[in-house]
């Protein structure tokens, strides 16, 4: 018993931080862009700008709604805040400053972590 113990906590030692880790550079910022599109369903919610650079498609996941970059946990409360915001900014077209992370190993949509929105 004990050995299996020892082989299942091996095994999730070793899977664990590419489960719940992904390596994020410095904290971005660019000003006087427009949200073009809002992307929500399964938990994850995804955000295109008219430009932000280094993103695929000037576009990025929201922190608070993507667990491997906000340390593990979703938070919908401030998900929900944040995307009325976003909302707003679309309906208005609001120019706003957005302040993310570019993920060091994208994959596709995952190339960015969106941190805030300061609406102008």
């Amino acid at each position: 018993m004990q050995k299996r113990i020892a082989l299942i906590t091996a095994v999730l030692l070793l899977c664990a931080p590419a489960l719940t880790s992904a390596g994020f550079g410095s904290l971005q910022v660019i000003d006087n862009v427009q949200v073009t599109r809002i992307f929500s369903g399964a938990g994850q919610t995804y955000v295109l700008f008219t430009s932000l650079p280094g993103c695929i498609d000037g576009g990025g996941y929201l922190t608070v709604s993507w667990a491997i970059a906000n340390g593990g946990t979703v938070n919908e409360d401030r998900t929900k805040q944040i995307v009325a915001t976003l909302l707003f900014a679309k309906g208005t077209q609001t120019t706003m400053e957005v302040r993310y992370r570019l993920n060091d190993a994208p994959t596709g949509w995952d190339s960015c972590a969106i941190d805030a929105v300061y609406l102008h």
